[in-house]
Order: structure tokens, then C-alpha cells, then sequence
């Protein structure tokens, strides 16, 4: 049974970790010498790390992965209701980086410099998958397409078995899955840009075949796959005029045409078409699937610059394409400026758009279809949806944490860590924080030095 946290609760759970622990949040043990887990008032730190990597599981956990002080390497997934899971990496897979199962089960990973893959399981098992140059897990957590040794295979996590996927190439590493994406829990897309070889392709990993192949002559094709898998957006551009990035793999998504698709289908259910002189770029889909929002505008490239760039010109806007049909309505924008889609909202009434140089939000409201004018204090700072109606916002250069709710209008601060890394998940955000000797730290106090993670509950 899940455990929930006890508020005002002040808890230091200093836990060697050997194998894997679940710790509940309302324990208290002694002191031992790994890694530390204290909660107050629904907030949660983990640490020491002497460098971490963090961020958030769909399913609303965190994760982190690093080395400890004793130089222990150590992946955890902490629940916000509790428990929080730990598992040590032992010295024979030490892993160059984390790949989370997204359903807070483990990770996998891959040791350097033997190309061998693992994957370390909270249930204590540790397993070796064999070599590989790249891996990918798959939107449930219980399987991953391996890629190494010339070959793409699909691996069931719980028992083992291999699929050989024919249609999914195995790039050499660094480049070892570039270019490909889980639509859905059985099926991948696959972007190609090399040679003769070029255009996006949807292959079903059960069965390994290929159910969708999508080619424009002369063009790059760049694909957004909205939430849920059921449609496909293709933004088009013609080969002659890409930008690649030193060290990219695909050139920077811009086009001249945007076409939607059903996942499934090559027929295109919509064509958008940028104007004269002008190009698509900045696709977002809404949560629900149900709008896609996108800037149409004059590009230039820069070829003087230190690295390559296509900047924006003096005019543009933004358009807002409706399922199914994707008849496009223009937002009622200040025409002096280039605006930029942001996100929707996670109940999808409202779509926050951003100044691209001044850092001015303005809020559509999707359902009243009238633009909202938030307060000046949220200009420039970073923008995040809490739920429906209610922004989090972090504002510069004071790095004030500010909470915004958009029927009413209320503006608040929020008392939250200042200057360090921050990484969102609806209704908690976590930092990677670095604590100095005798600093003290938002609801926790004084914490051993090293890098920590720090998990706070939000309310609007």
C-alpha cells in the first residue's frame, strides 16, 4: 500500500544502500553512511550526490541518478506520496547515464567502455542485456529497443525475449537511435535524413513490420507526434535551404508546408501551407490532442554568426489548427513583434504565447476566444501550467517564484529555492541543488554540502 506523507512531519532517513531499498516516508532510522532522505511538510530531499541528473516520469515521479560522496553510484525514483526507492549500481555495470522505466520500476543503461547494456530493477534484479551501442525504453516501462552490433531488437524486461526489427536502423554510437520515437506503446517512428535515405517512417515493433512510409522529393521532413499517438504532424522543407547544427544529426525544424496525418494513414488529412516568403516552425500540440498551434513567419539565415542560425524577420504570427479538420484561425496578436506558442494548458482552455524578443505572455482563452493580458510581473521569467487555470512563473532577473491564477487574476509569490536547475511536473517541481557548507535550504534547513534533490508540492 502507498503511504502518504505526514505534514509538519521532520524525518532525516540516512539509508545504506546495498542491493535496493523502498523507504516510507514516516520512518526514522539511524545514522548510517549512504545516502540521505529527509521530508517536511511534503517536501522531500535526497543526497548528497558530488553531480546528479533529475527529472520527471510520466507518471508523476522523480528520478535521480548519480555518485555519492563514498563514490557510490546509486539510482532513485521518488514518489511524492512516498515511498522513496533506491537502488545502488554496482561497480561491474556502472552505467553512463540513465535510461528511467517509465513506470518507476528502474533503469537501464550502458557501460562504458564494454557497450554493455543493463537494466537494475527495484525488485533487486540486475541484469545484463548484452552489447549494445544505444537503447531506448518503451512508453510502459516493461520493454526497450536495443541498438548495437549492426541490429535493432525489441526486449521484453520481464522475461527476456528478443524481437529482431528488420525496419529500425542501428546507428553507429554516438548516433545510436537518433531519429526515432515510441507513438505508442507498439509502434515507433522513424526519421531519416542521410543520403537517399530520407523522409519518416512508422514501424510496429509486436510483429516488426512497417505500416507507414511518408517521402517528399527535394524535402526534409521533421514529424510531431501528438499526445496519444493519434495524429502526426509533418513539417516539410525544402533540402536545398536545411540548417544542421554542428554535431546535429537533422537539420532545424522549419518548412514550408505543415501536412497531418492519422498515425496509421498516408493519406494527409490537412494542408498547411506558410506564405510567401515565409515558414512554419514552433509546433506544439495541445494535451488532449485536440489543437496544434504553430508560428508562420519570415525566417533569414545568419551565416555570419559563431554557429549557423535562421532568426526571424520583422513579420510573422501565430495560427491555431483545430482537430479534425485543422482550419486555421490567426490569434489576435500586437503585429509588431514575433510571438511564440509556449504550451497549452493541461485542461486545454488556454494557450500561453510569448514575445520572442521582449519575453511578453499574453494568454488565449480557447473557449471565449479572447486574449488575456497577464500581469507585467510575469514578463521574461519562465512559464510553467500548474493546473488548468494557474501559471507558475519564475521570474528574472530576481528569480522570484510568482503563481498567477487567470480567471481571477490573483498574483503570488512563492517561497521556493532560487538559482539552481528546476525541472516540472505539474503539481511539484524539483531542483538540482547545490548546498555549500552551512547554507540552509527552503523547509529543510542546514543539509550536508553536495548536490541534492528537492521535490516541493505546489498549490495555487
Amino acid at each position: 500500500m502507498r503511504k502518504s506523507v505526514v505534514l509538519g512531519l521532520a524525518v532525516a532517513l540516512l539509508v545504506s544502500v546495498v542491493g535496493c531499498a523502498s523507504i516510507a516516508l514516516e520512518e526514522v532510522s539511524g545514522e548510517t553512511e549512504a545516502v540521505t532522505v529527509r521530508a517536511k511538510d511534503g517536501a522531500i530531499a535526497v543526497g548528497p550526490f558530488r553531480y546528479l541528473s533529475t527529472d520527471w516520469l510520466p507518471i508523476g515521479q522523480a528520478w535521480v541518478w548519480g555518485d555519492t560522496p563514498e563514490g557510490q553510484q546509486i539510482y532513485a525514483v521518488v514518489d511524492p506520496q512516498g515511498p522513496v526507492q533506491t537502488c545502488l549500481i554496482p561497480d561491474e555495470s556502472r552505467l553512463a547515464g540513465p535510461n528511467p522505466l517509465s513506470d518507476g520500476s528502474g533503469c537501464a543503461g550502458i557501460s562504458y567502455p564494454s557497450f554493455t547494456a543493463w537494466v537494475h530493477l527495484f525488485s533487486g534484479e540486475t541484469r545484463q542485456l548484452g552489447p549494445a551501442e544505444g537503447l531506448l525504453p518503451g512508453p510502459k516501462g516493461d520493454r526497450l529497443l536495443l541498438f548495437g552490433s549492426g541490429r535493432t531488437v525489441l526486449i521484453d524486461i520481464g522475461t527476456g525475449m528478443e524481437v529482431e526489427q528488420p525496419d529500425i536502423p542501428a546507428y553507429r554510437f554516438p548516433y545510436a537511435g537518433a531519429g526515432i520515437q515510441w507513438v505508442d506503446e507498439d509502434a515507433v517512428l522513424i526519421q531519416e535524413w542521410e543520403n537517399d535515405r530520407t523522409g519518416v517512417r512508422v514501424a510496429k515493433v509486436v510483429g516488426a513490420e512497417q505500416v507507414a512510409k511518408y517521402t517528399v522529393p527535394g524535402q526534409v521532413l521533421s514529424p510531431y507526434v501528438a499526445p496519444g499517438g493519434a495524429w502526426l504532424a509533418l513539417l516539410a522543407g525544402p533540402a536545398d535551404e536545411a540548417v544542421v547544427l554542428p554535431e546535429a544529426v537533422f537539420p532545424i525544424p522549419v518548412g514550408r508546408t505543415l501536412s497531418i496525418y492519422r498515425a496509421d494513414q498516408t493519406q494527409s488529412q490537412a494542408r498547411l501551407a506558410a506564405g510567401a516568403g515565409r515558414m512554419i516552425s514552433d509546433i506544439i500540440w495541445s494535451p488532449d490532442a485536440g489543437f496544434l498551434a504553430y508560428v508562420e513567419a519570415e525566417r533569414m539565415l545568419i551565416e555570419d554568426a559563431p554557429v549557423p542560425e535562421l532568426a526571424f524577420g520583422d513579420d510573422g504570427k501565430v495560427l491555431l489548427a483545430a482537430a479534425p479538420g485543422f482550419e486555421c484561425v490567426e490569434l489576435p496578436l500586437p503585429n509588431d513583434r514575433i510571438w511564440l506558442p509556449v504550451s497549452f494548458a493541461p485542461g486545454n482552455r488556454y494557450l500561453a504565447v510569448r514575445a520572442e524578443r521582449t519575453g511578453e505572455i499574453m494568454i488565449w482563452d480557447l473557449v471565449a476566444e479572447q486574449m488575456i493580458v497577464p500581469p507585467v510581473e510575469l514578463a521574461g521569467g519562465s512559464l510553467h501550467w500548474y493546473v488548468a487555470d494557474t501559471i507558475f512563473c519564475q521570474r528574472c532577473p530576481t528569480d522570484a517564484w510568482l503563481t498567477w491564477h487567470v480567471p481571477s487574476g490573483k498574483l503570488q509569490q512563492v517561497d521556493l529555492p532560487i538559482g539552481c536547475d528546476y525541472y516540472w511536473a505539474g503539481e511539484h517541481v524539483s531542483f538540482r541543488y547545490s548546498v555549500a557548507a552551512g547554507a540552509t535550504v527552503p523547509a529543510f534547513g542546514q543539509l550536508k554540502e553536495g548536490e541534492w534533490l528537492l521535490v516541493y508540492p505546489l498549490s495555487p
